[in-house]
């Protein structure tokens, strides 16, 4: 008998082993946990975890529709609309959700038990404009809170507490209550805190990482349940290029840390690596900026190279000759570019800055011909016998005055002796 009752033990074990390893393991949500709306991605996605976005023309929500647009536009900047919609029901601006409040629309952000629970509630909220035009609802199982919080241009706060069931949800309302346009309003926190957990957890699913690890070292997460996975260092001589991903499609597999919403089936992550290429950097007549003339950098790296302002010949810096990368202004003596997927060379180029008399050199620093360098030369000797040019030319003003004098004189002595 004793036999049997063991033979019957193990094969109940046996049994329960197997559908354990079938059936997702749960235990993933615990007392204390929040959610945060700005923890789940609003902004930068229609879906937002636990968080929905609802819109309506009349209260109670009944007949709610969920938004359905999501774009980047360049002002306000990420929007939450309808499709087929221009009006914008909320946004993301300066870091901090918006809600637009227009007048004759009722907009919500819902958020969705994920277990039974109790919870708690903190929204800290104000207008953009006037006191008293925009308001801030609560509707939960059929029942609004009376009064909700009338929002005026400095932040005020307000908080509750629902005991909901998985899938029960808390309504937050965001309408104009006066004026016929609308009064946006500033979210800085909406915040729900699952106190207490009073039923089973749901089905957590396995998370799988090679090549990283998730912030709170977690294995299984739940349906909607935000994971961030970061990669490991990458070794020596290598750089991080993305995630291989399985059972889910990143948003952006190249983000390192990465973050996403768990589905509903197991995720496996790998960090993928690749060697660093370094291409070489050759200066004549100048060095790299951290010393010497060559340099092995990996493409996307910032390099600067400088140059002399005079040789060792005396010569003046000109420009750079260029190969491999395109750099725009060639002409001042440090330059800087981000290193391409090949080698550079660069070249300071220096000119000879001479005064000379002969017939066909060149001057660079006056950048004329030495034929006209030498008439200011001649010029130049010309001018050092201003002197005497200055005494000859007084001498003959005097001569000529003289001359002139005498004859005036020698006229009127012949007119006097014929008289």
């Amino acid at each position: 008998m004793k036999k049997i009752i063991r033979i019957l033990l193990a094969a109940v074990l046996i049994a329960l082993a197997a559908s354990s390893a079938c059936l997702p393991v749960g235990a993933a949500f615990r007392d204390g946990q929040a959610f945060r709306l700005m923890d789940y991605g609003f902004g930068q996605r229609l879906n937002a975890g636990p968080f929905s976005f609802w819109t309506n023309t009349q209260i109670p929500p009944n007949g709610a529709r969920p938004l359905d647009r999501f774009e980047v536009l360049s002002e306000p900047g990420p929007v939450y609309g309808m499709k087929n919609d221009s009006v914008i029901h909320f946004s993301l601006e300066n870091g901090k959700a918006v809600a637009y409040c227009n007048a004759g629309v009722f907009d919500y952000i819902v958020f969705t038990a994920p277990v039974d629970g109790v919870y708690s509630y903190k929204v800290t909220a104000f207008s953009w404009w006037a006191s008293g035009d925009a308001e801030v609802g609560f509707y939960c199982n059929g029942i609004w809170r009376d009064p909700g919080m009338i929002l005026n241009p400095s932040p005020g706060t307000v908080e509750g507490e629902y005991t909901l069931k998985r899938g029960e949800q808390i309504w937050f309302l965001f309408r104009l209550i006066y004026g016929d346009n609308r009064d946006p309003v500033t979210i800085e926190e909406l915040t729900v805190t699952l106190n207490k957990i009073t039923g089973e957890q749901p089905p957590a699913y396995d998370l799988t990482v090679s090549g990283g690890k998730t912030g709170d070292d977690g294995k299984q997460y739940c349906e909607n349940e935000m994971v961030t996975v970061t990669a490991d260092p990458p070794a020596e001589g290598q750089t991080f290029v993305g995630w291989q991903a399985e059972g889910i499609a990143l948003e952006d597999p190249t983000a390192n840390p990465v973050s996403f919403l768990m589905p509903a089936s197991p995720v496996k992550l790998t960090a993928q690596y690749k060697e660093i290429v370094k291409h070489t950097v050759r200066v004549e007549n100048g060095t790299l900026v951290g010393g010497g003339s060559e340099g092995q950098y990996a493409a996307g790296a910032s390099v600067t190279a400088s140059a002399p302002s005079e040789n060792e010949a005396g010569e003046k810096f000109s420009h750079w000759e260029v190969e491999g990368v395109e750099i725009e202004k060639t002409d001042s003596r440090q330059i800087s570019f981000t290193m391409p997927e090949g080698d550079v060379s660069l070249k300071a180029v220096y000119f000879s800055p001479q005064t000379s008399t002969s017939g066909n050199s060149f001057s660079g620093e006056s950048g004329v011909t030495s034929g006209e360098s030498g008439s200011s030369n001649a010029a130049g000797e010309c001018g050092h016998n201003i002197p005497l040019i200055i005494l000859l030319t007084a001498l003959i003003s005097i001569l000529l005055t003289a001359l002139v004098l005498y004859l005036i004189f020698d006229a009127k002595l012949k007119a006097a002796k014929k008289e």
